[in-house]
């Protein structure tokens, strides 16, 4: 075992936080040491019991009712005090010169306690230490019914590591840089057609990352649990209510790339508006069958008076059509109707031509600009490589790796040659230590479409010997094309936004000090 070394430049070994189960305290102690495998690890935990003399601790049993309680956290009391410790501690670790945030998140990457830490996983079920598992026997079965289940995508170790380039102390300071995280995809619809668990259980998906934080009364910032319900869309809610999204990513961080930012930065927004005509017949004509139906569809008139009210509406109208046609509307009326007549025969004309020809006037179309939709957005990056020894070479490859290998779909097998497994997705972003750079743009996940290496940028084949890769070459550049998987909206500016999974995927990038804000330009 080597010797111990706090992540705190004051030497302290642990850090004890304290909640409420069942109205009793728990206090719980974590390892703060960095140097054998157990940062971030519960050393201990007692209980105080206010009978028994206010600062006596006393043992908990994980087999008992109270310690079954403690590791089901139904209030999320556990999460929240074990999230607000952590961040007070990375807060800590990245003011300092050495053992800085770097250290803090590699230290975490060994424990196996990154994930945990950030809320990518629930800290709900973690035994008490040296008890051996504890089983939860609360959680239902998942449906197996389902037609078509999600193919399992398979990763090589290299493309799941957590790596930075260059790995010279000046990444770890005050240094600006990319951070770019791997996740797997999840469809953002997948809650209208499969079954979801009902049950709690230790597996919540990806609750944790969508980390929301309130401060209602200027009090200590804490983690508020959503509840978990079963989810099964209708058909109905969909026309009444429209298409809704869940979230993009997957619960577990399958890898990230910690990169200088590339020259070329820049970033646009648009959206979508063209050209829209429509005549005053084309008009009237719609807006009065489509008012007849909007009656059907609220249930004042059923079919048969829809039919009905249609054909008395053309008896009508024949008898009217000399009170419709004056003026101007007699031309245009006449013309669509000789249209018509002559299109039985084989005849087509163009009423607009031949009014444009006899009277020298054109039917006023109306002509508008009418907004469409939104457009997504497309990013390019380009990094340079040019690696000062074997560390940086190889921290390069399995960058490149990372990058190459999750963008790809996963292929069929002997078994299943029916359906293609979905690539990974990435959620990018501007950073200096653990903060969000909000002088440069939030990007929502995206879609890495495009991966391409240059081995020769100076248009010259120059390598050096290499002890693991055999050659390397001296330079080489990557281009990253990213495309974000939804569009932006005006509504995800807006701080505390309700049901907006494409921001709840951003996780600490846009909550507590990396909230949007004035100073903010925002995606």
């Amino acid at each position: 075992m080597s010797n111990k070394l706090s992540i705190l430049d004051n030497g302290q070994m642990s850090k004890t936080f304290r909640y409420n189960i069942n109205g009793k305290q728990v206090l719980e102690t974590l390892d703060l040491d960095i140097q054998n495998g157990n940062f971030a690890k519960t050393k201990d935990i007692f209980f105080i019991n206010p009978a028994e003399g206010r600062t006596k601790k006393l043992p908990i049993d994980p087999n008992s009712v109270f310690g079954k309680a403690i590791l089901a956290d139904e209030s999320g009391a556990r999460q929240n005090s074990f999230l607000n410790t952590m961040d007070a501690i990375s807060t800590k670790a990245g003011n300092q010169i050495v053992l800085n945030s770097s250290v803090y998140e590699d230290a975490l990457r060994e424990s196996g306690m990154y994930n945990k830490s950030r809320g990518f996983e629930s800290h709900i079920g973690s035994t008490f230490p040296n008890t051996g598992e504890n089983v939860d026997n609360t959680v239902e079965e998942e449906s197996k019914d389902d037609d078509i289940q999600p193919k399992e995508k398979k990763r090589s170790p290299t493309s799941i590591g957590h790596y930075t380039y260059p790995k010279s102390p000046e990444m770890h300071l005050d240094q600006d840089y990319m951070f770019i995280e791997k996740f797997k995809y999840i469809p953002p619809q997948s809650n209208y057609v499969n079954k979801t668990t009902k049950g709690r259980g230790k597996d919540w998906g990806g609750w944790a990352l969508d980390r929301i934080f309130t401060d209602p009364f200027g009090g200590p910032k804490v983690f508020e649990k959503p509840q978990i319900s079963s989810v099964n869309e209708s058909a109905t809610n969909v026309f009444n209510e429209g298409l809704g999204r869940g979230s993009n990513i997957g619960k577990e961080l399958l890898g990230s790339a910690k990169l200088p930012i590339p020259n070329g930065l820049s970033v646009s927004q648009g959206v979508n508006w063209g050209e829209g005509k429509v005549n005053a017949i084309e008009a009237g004509a719609f807006l009065g069958v489509q008012n007849e139906f909007s009656q059907l569809i609220a249930g004042k008139k059923n079919l048969a008076g829809v039919f009905g009210a249609g054909l008395d509406g053309m008896k009508n109208g024949l008898a009217q059509l000399k009170d419709a046609g004056q003026g101007g509307s007699n031309t245009l009326l006449s013309s669509l109707l000789a249209k018509n007549t002559l299109a039985q025969i084989g005849i087509n004309v163009d009423p607009a031509q031949m009014i444009a020809r006899s009277t020298g006037t054109a039917i006023n179309p109306n002509l508008e600009l009418l907004f469409s939709g939104p457009k997504l957005r497309t990013f390019k990056f380009v990094f340079n490589f040019a690696p000062n020894d074997d560390i940086d070479a190889k921290e390069v490859r399995k960058i490149m790796r990372m990058f190459r290998e999750g963008m790809m779909p996963h292929g069929g097998t002997s078994d299943d040659r029916l359906f293609l497994g979905a690539p990974d997705v990435f959620r990018l972003s501007y950073k200096n230590k653990s903060r969000r750079i909000k002088s440069l743009n939030i990007f929502k996940i995206c879609a890495l479409t495009s991966c391409g290496i240059n081995f020769t940028p100076d248009n010259q084949y120059q390598s050096y010997e290499d002890e693991y890769a055999i050659s390397m070459p001296v330079r080489s550049t990557m281009e990253l094309t990213f495309t974000e998987l939804s569009p932006i909206f005006s509504n995800d500016y807006i701080a505390g936004g309700k049901d907006n999974a494409s921001v709840d995927d951003l996780g600490m990038l846009v909550t507590g000090e990396n909230e949007i804000n004035e100073n903010d330009i925002g995606f």
